[in-house]
């Protein structure tokens, strides 16, 4: 906080660059041994997105732990910044699906455990369906 000439108090906020976030993210990945890090600008390309981080694990219990890395990174340069808004996309699962949801910067997830290519050409739609009905409860249970 800050007082201004007239007496009155204003609230500043420090201010987080999505270069800021690219760099936490980015990090928080190599420290933990991802592999094969690939930022991707999208400034200009949609408004949805300044930048996409996509990395790569030996495991999936590694990826899963770097997920779990990437939601503590969030939180911790989430906190101050109440606007600031996330969709992770990569490595979501039924098991970190709630994690994720959980924190206030994140607005969505995706993901495409619900939909495996596997699944479609084997013709395994009931088994889509209770994935797809799976994650719409935990989102109901988070968000509700």
């Amino acid at each position: 906080m800050q007082a201004s000439q007239t007496g009155t108090v204003e609230n500043k906020k420090p201010a987080l660059s999505p270069e800021d976030v690219l760099s936490t993210i980015t990090t928080a990945l190599d420290t933990n041994k991802a592999e094969e890090i690939v930022p991707i600008e999208l400034k200009g390309k949609t408004s949805l997105a300044d930048y996409m981080v996509i990395a790569s694990g030996n495991s999936q219990r590694q990826v899963s732990a770097l997920c779990d890395y990437v939601i503590k990174a969030l939180k911790a340069i989430g906190g101050p910044y109440v606007g600031l808004k996330f969709i992770p996309t990569g490595g979501i699962n039924t098991n970190n699906l709630a994690d994720y949801l959980s924190l206030l910067m994140v607005h969505a997830c995706g993901g495409s455990f619900m939909v495996k290519k596997q699944l479609i050409t084997d013709g395994k739609f009931d088994e889509i369906r209770g994935l797809t009905e799976t994650a719409v409860n935990i989102v109901k249970s988070v968000r509700s």
